[in-house]
């Protein structure tokens, strides 16, 4: 018994092919007919129109999905959550090439993945999945309230007296006989020499 399986390379995407099988033995006998379709061709990951690109950051909190449309697409799914494996993510289908988020807004500052994959008359092609970070919420504007200050009074006080005080007078004084004490015992010491 030789292979019952064979394996079909260099097939076009997103095409039906029908498959007929004959059996060679002593007699050639018709054994059936089948058909399958191929998968489509996904979103490339190197897509230019892939919106948001890979590890955006910034990305507005109600982003607009882009990409470049697949030949013979009828619709697309998409899928947005926080967790890679897409286990309890928003879903949404379209049936156009690109579309604005129509759900929710998402969190500012948060980590999302998304995938997209195109629909067909022969089924769904594989994911294309990419990963942004949302923009962090706006700081709020500080205001600044102005209240009225409380009045300032300035009062002058009496006259200031600009004589010089006593003290000082008397300190003078006290110098100025020093010094006539030690001009004096210079002289008087000179005398003796």
């Amino acid at each position: 018994m030789e292979d019952t399986s064979y394996t079909f390379t260099g097939l076009n995407s997103n095409t039906v092919y029908s498959v007929s099988v004959w059996a060679v033995a002593p007699v050639t006998s018709f054994v059936g007919t089948t058909s399958f379709a191929t998968q489509p061709s996904a979103p490339g990951q190197t897509d230019p129109n892939l919106a948001p690109p890979p590890a955006a950051q910034n990305v507005p909190t109600n982003p607009t999905f882009q990409w470049s449309p697949i030949p013979g697409a009828t619709g697309y799914v998409i899928e947005v959550g926080t967790d890679p494996n897409f286990t309890n993510p928003q879903k949404f289908s379209s049936p156009i090439a690109a579309f604005a988020w129509p759900a929710d807004p998402l969190d500012n500052g948060a980590v999302y993945y998304w995938r997209v994959a195109a629909q067909t008359a022969t089924g769904q092609s594989d994911w294309v999945t990419g990963v942004f970070t949302t923009a962090t919420a706006a700081q709020p504007q500080a205001t600044v309230t102005q209240t009225s200050q409380p009045g300032v009074t300035l009062t002058q006080l009496g006259e200031v007296d600009e004589a010089v005080p006593t003290y000082i007078w008397v300190i003078i004084g006290i110098g100025g006989i020093l010094t006539i004490l030690v001009v004096v015992l210079i002289v008087r010491t000179r005398a003796v020499v």
